[in-house]
């Protein structure tokens, strides 16, 4: 499930962008390790009080979208047999749509590595 969340980098610069939301789990400022909320002993969560949401990928793409009026498009690409390729863009009401170019064009194919990038492009169109 680990996965799902947004690494902790990111979520560290979602947070310095205004990301406010209650998130499922949270990081751990002193080793950078994600920890779900249930998952702590009521009487020991004052211990984190220093630490920040770990949003999930889809809580940050809802964010973007709900606070900048930006969000993902992907196009799928097939033919009779096999996906020939995946195209993501960024689209919103107040500018043309920016394509996220991959380094490797494979990535495209990979889900964590697509959504990471496209992460990486909204908090750089936001900034």
């Amino acid at each position: 499930m680990n996965k799902d969340f947004v690494p902790y980098k990111e979520a560290l610069i979602l947070k310095n962008l205004g990301l406010d939301i209650s998130c499922f789990g949270f990081y751990n400022n002193a080793d950078g390790n994600i920890w779900v909320k249930h998952e702590i002993d009521p009487e020991i969560k004052d211990i984190y009080k220093g630490d920040f949401e770990a949003p999930t990928y889809q809580q940050s793409f809802d964010w973007f979208e709900d606070e900048h009026s930006i969000f993902i498009d992907r196009k799928t690409y097939t033919n009779v047999n096999e996906i020939m390729n995946i195209e993501y863009s960024i689209k919103s009401w107040k500018f043309p749509p920016i394509k996220i170019e991959f380094e490797n064009p494979y990535d495209c194919f990979d889900r964590d590595k697509a959504r990471l990038e496209c992460l990486k492009k909204l908090i750089e169109v936001t900034k």
